[in-house]
């Protein structure tokens, strides 16, 4: 009697035993796939937050067009009012400065992330130049924050740029709480930090 009562006993705890496992494997994947949907939920709004940026970038620099477009207009209307040379040349400086502000921010659009437009392409020239990877290095050891080079304590010692961080870009970290490589302040950053601190800044 005793040896059956020992052995329903021991059957029970086994069972609650696999009921604990079961349920624990249940609630951590539900746990994930709330984090996943999370994840993918921020990376929505970054999305859109990127393209909003980017249009509106687009729009400024048709309404530097547009304005200018208006103001050469404008003097050709009242060209009879002013002298030849002054309004030949305001057409000049209208035509000319559009042109050359509209090519500028074509080009700063061009050298931004595809991902997320609030940061500086991995091949942007402005990210490549020496000069300016020895300036953020020599800035970064004076702050003391994990840099492009500061950082050699993730990957060590060696590494340059992006090559210091967990992450090469925004776009290629898969988890919460990874460093990648944020071409706008050209450190190491944390993705959770990133991601709470700009509703979803890189």
């Amino acid at each position: 009697m005793s040896n059956t009562f020992y052995t329903e006993v021991s059957n029970l705890n086994t069972l609650v035993e696999n009921i604990y496992k079961t349920e624990a494997t249940r609630v951590e994947k539900r746990k994930q796939g709330i984090n996943d949907m999370m994840v993918s939920q921020k990376r929505l709004i970054s999305l859109n937050q990127s393209y909003t940026s980017k249009m509106k970038k687009y729009g400024y620099m048709v309404s530097i067009i547009a304005f200018a477009l208006v103001i050469t207009i404008m003097i050709i209307q009242f060209r009879s009012l002013l002298p030849s040379l002054l309004a030949d040349f305001g057409i000049i400086i209208a035509i000319a400065g559009a042109i050359i502000w509209a090519y500028l921010i074509y080009a700063d659009i061009q050298n931004r992330d595809k991902i997320d437009f609030d940061e500086l392409a991995i091949d942007s020239s402005s990210l490549v130049n020496p000069a300016n990877i020895d300036k953020d290095n020599a800035d970064a050891g004076e702050a003391g924050d994990i840099s492009a080079l500061a950082s050699n304590s993730l990957l060590g010692a060696g590494c340059v740029g992006p090559t210091c961080c967990d992450k090469p870009d925004w776009a290629s970290v898969t988890a919460s709480n990874q460093y990648y490589y944020n071409s706008k302040t050209k450190k190491c950053k944390l993705s959770s930090d990133w991601t709470s601190s700009s509703s979803i800044e890189q």
